[in-house]
This record gives C-alpha cells, sequence and structure tokens, in this order.
C-alpha cells in the first residue's frame, strides 16, 4: 500500500483498491500496483429519430472501450453503410434514407452488436 500512497501523492491519482464498476470487466493484473486508464464514454448520438423522406441522418457512436477505427460497421435495414469518418474511439455514419416509414439499425464492432435502435422517415 505504501508504493500506492507514492505514487497516488507524486501524479495526483486517487487510489481504488478492489474492482468498481469501470474495472471489474478490464483484463489486468490485479496483484500489482500500476495506473489504469478507465474508460468511461460511450454513446450513441442519432441526429433525428424522424425524418423527412430522402433526407440525411447522421449517427455518431463513441466509446472508449473499443478501437472503432477499422472495427466498426453500420447496417440500416440491413443494408451497410460506409463511415464518414473513424477516430480510434469515434465514429460518424451520414447517409440519405430512402425508406418511408420504420428504419433499424444496428452497430457492429468486433462483430457484435454493440448498439441497435430504429429511426422513422415519412
Amino acid at each position: 500500500m505504501q508504493e500506492a500512497e507514492e505514487l497516488s501523492l507524486k501524479h495526483k491519482r486517487n487510489i481504488i483498491v478492489g474492482d468498481n464498476s469501470f474495472t471489474e470487466k478490464m483484463d489486468f493484473d490485479r496483484d500489482v500496483v500500476q495506473f489504469l486508464n478507465i474508460p468511461r464514454i460511450n454513446y450513441i448520438s442519432i441526429l433525428n429519430k424522424k425524418i423527412a423522406f430522402g433526407m440525411h441522418q447522421s449517427i455518431i457512436y463513441e466509446n472508449e472501450f473499443f478501437v472503432l477505427k477499422n472495427n466498426a460497421k453500420l447496417f440500416v435495414n440491413n443494408i451497410l453503410i460506409k463511415s464518414l469518418y473513424e477516430e480510434r474511439h469515434k465514429i460518424k455514419f451520414i447517409f440519405n434514407e430512402y425508406k418511408i416509414g420504420l428504419n433499424i439499425f444496428e452497430l457492429i464492432v468486433n462483430e457484435q452488436i454493440k448498439e441497435s435502435g430504429e429511426f422513422y422517415a415519412d
């Protein structure tokens, strides 16, 4: 514990003993005193839940838990949508929607569905 206290004072960091909701799923050696970068940001933003037919829809996904660049795919009504830009932990899609009515999307990261939802076009 003395090593942890010295590191904490020197680098002005908090000491966490045991797991919390952020660390319980992380893979690291719990027997060693160490610094951890704990991811916190995880959100999806949809420009509009209801859009006019033929208008642009925007979906932005940010997640510090996963590397999204080259690992994320968006499917809208089972059609693959190309991303507008990708960063390590953030990805943005902008696309025209040409299906009237309910539109369903799935965001897949590392071959697992991470987010899904729906929006309407009329």
